[in-house]
């Protein structure tokens, strides 16, 4: 496992050289809408940005079987938005962001090609319970119980970034909960 993290990080290395490399190309500016108004005594003319697209997890809160006590891995959809136009775009479960090789599943996920929109849906399955390569923390519905040892949590992320895995600067976060049913 640590080699794959090692590959990981130099993917990552070279992603930031990628991006580093482009940083001087002229960015496109958010699309806008004019609106203008006349009359024979009066004309205004006003300017509106459009806001920024927003990913999503739906189901969210994500059901899941209260019978079954061993993991689960429910698939959800993922709409991604507001992500570079045709490039790789990694998707991954994680229970926070604070390292990402300690916060994020290995084992979850998932490397998709934006489409020329920079929006669009995927399929993500998810994992309940521990997480399934190290097994030090896990991502649960607040009625379950973690195994001796692994971290509890009840509120996880779908991490979404897009050129490459580790590029933390356009990352979007979507927090989701397991409810038990």
């Amino acid at each position: 496992m640590k080699s794959l993290r090692a590959v990981r990080r130099l993917v990552g290395l070279l992603g930031v050289a990628v991006a580093m490399s482009t940083a001087c190309i002229p960015q496109s500016t958010p699309p806008s809408t004019t609106t203008t108004t006349s009359s024979t005594t009066t004309s205004s003319t006003t300017t509106t940005t459009a806001p920024p697209d927003v990913s999503t997890v739906t189901p969210n809160p994500v059901p899941v079987d209260a019978s079954v006590t061993t993991e689960q891995f429910p698939t959800v959809t993922v709409h991604y938005a507001g992500v570079e136009p045709s490039a790789d775009l990694y998707i991954e479960q994680c229970r926070t962001v604070t390292s990402l090789n300690a916060d994020c599943s290995y084992f979850q996920q998932l490397v998709v090609f934006s489409n020329s929109n920079a929006s669009g849906d995927v399929q993500f399955q998810l994992f309940r319970g521990a997480e399934p390569s190290d097994k030090t923390w896990g991502c649960y519905a607040p009625t379950d119980t973690a195994q001796p040892g692994v971290e509890f949590d009840t509120t996880c992320y779908v991490r979404i970034t897009d050129v490459f895995d580790g590029n933390t600067a356009q990352q979007q976060l979507i927090p989701f909960t397991f409810v038990a049913q």
